[in-house]
């Protein structure tokens, strides 16, 4: 009985034995298939920052060339402003100008027409 008790037990021990070794296997292939995931997932996530830095730069990039664009815009805008007010200070002196002329017309005009009237004068008198 001694030897079947043996026996037994080292049946039990083999197919104890067999069962670790299954279980070791298959606990292998899930940390295989964890690592491999984990791999996967490392490399999505690198993926990933080096699209954000692409996007970084990119829209770095943009925003200096609207930076640049909206101060070539106010250089301009500053231009034209200054233009427009050259061009108003010369409108200014020109209606002064034509103000004067006008003044000097209208006061020859009434020198002629006192002279005029003067001659007329005259020649009624002469008559």
């Amino acid at each position: 009985q001694g030897e079947d008790d043996a026996a037994s037990l080292r049946a039990e021990a083999a197919d104890l034995a067999a069962e670790a070794e299954r279980w070791r296997r298959s606990h292998e292939e899930e940390v295989e298939c964890s690592s491999l995931a984990a791999e996967k997932a490392e490399e999505e996530l690198r993926d990933l920052h080096s699209q954000v830095s692409e996007w970084r730069q990119k829209f770095a990039g943009q925003a200096e060339d609207k930076e640049a664009g909206a101060a070539e815009a106010a250089d301009k805008l500053s231009g034209l402003t200054s233009d427009l007010e050259t061009a108003r200070e010369a409108l200014a002196k020109q209606e002064a100008s034509a103000r004067g002329a006008a003044e000097e017309a209208a006061d020859k005009l009434s020198t002629l027409v006192s002279d005029l009237e003067a001659a007329q004068e005259a020649l009624a008198k002469e008559e």
